[in-house]
């Protein structure tokens, strides 16, 4: 675990992770997670968090446009190989676009109309807690 002083409106985050095996139980188990440090979920306890089920599924979460969004896959991601997620928020012209990249296949690609900075982000990763 890390301390960011800040993550910007602009911001770029990627990392792979290679999954052994998928937990038989349900629930959630988190490959990365960015928290404002006394934030809610709702306002700053995602941002993102990026989870994945008991049979493969990502389930990417970050607020745009003021919701806390939640994208869910719609590939199983096997075992035993390496993944790459690319999660990012850019300046276009004068509109910020969040997108999120999973293996290189654009995965979501939208305006964000409520951009945000937070200040003293957590990293947390690989932690399987299920409740936050």
């Amino acid at each position: 675990m890390t301390t960011l002083q800040e993550l910007n409106k602009e911001f770029y985050i990627s990392f792979e992770y290679k999954a052994t095996e998928y937990a038989n139980v349900s629930g959630w188990q988190s490959l990365i997670r960015l928290k404002e440090e006394s934030a809610s979920s709702k306002d700053g306890g995602r941002i993102p968090a990026v989870v994945v089920g008991h049979v493969g599924f990502l389930y990417i979460h970050f607020p745009v446009n003021g919701n806390t969004s939640k994208v869910e896959s719609k590939v199983r991601y096997p075992v035993d190989q390496w993944h790459r997620v690319e999660i990012s928020q850019r300046l276009e012209d004068t509109k910020y676009m969040y997108r999120l990249q999973i293996n290189g296949e654009i995965v979501e690609d939208t305006e964000n109309s409520e951009p945000r900075e937070f200040c003293n982000v957590t990293v947390h990763v690989g932690n399987k807690e299920r409740n936050w």
